[in-house]
């Protein structure tokens, strides 16, 4: 909150959780140089599988995580190629899958 007299008051900050909310999946930086950072939405319950495809559908680099964080850096220095790769995520028996882009 900002006063009329130039003072600023900063409220407490405070987590608001929703245990039945949808699993959502974000991915960052894309484009990407060297690393990815993945980033879920709720905490997972088992281990995670992070598989990174090129455009023909060839298996270029795969990650297993360990559950109870909810972000995930992931090493891409094995892919050397600039282009489109497809990112596909087993996290909870749900496969999540998005695009990314290799600077």
């Amino acid at each position: 909150m900002l006063h009329t007299d130039g003072y600023i008051l900063y409220s407490n900050t405070i987590f608001i959780g929703k245990n039945d909310a949808p699993q959502r999946l974000f991915v960052y930086p894309n484009p990407f140089t060297s690393n990815l950072t993945i980033r879920l939405a709720r905490l997972s319950t088992g281990p995670l599988t992070f598989s990174i495809y090129d455009a023909a559908g060839k298996l270029v680099k795969r990650y297993v995580g360990q559950p109870g964080s909810s972000s995930y850096p992931i090493d891409t220095k094995g892919i050397v190629s600039r282009g489109i790769y497809m990112l596909k995520v087993n996290v909870d028996g749900q496969v999540l899958t998005t695009r990314v882009m290799k600077e």
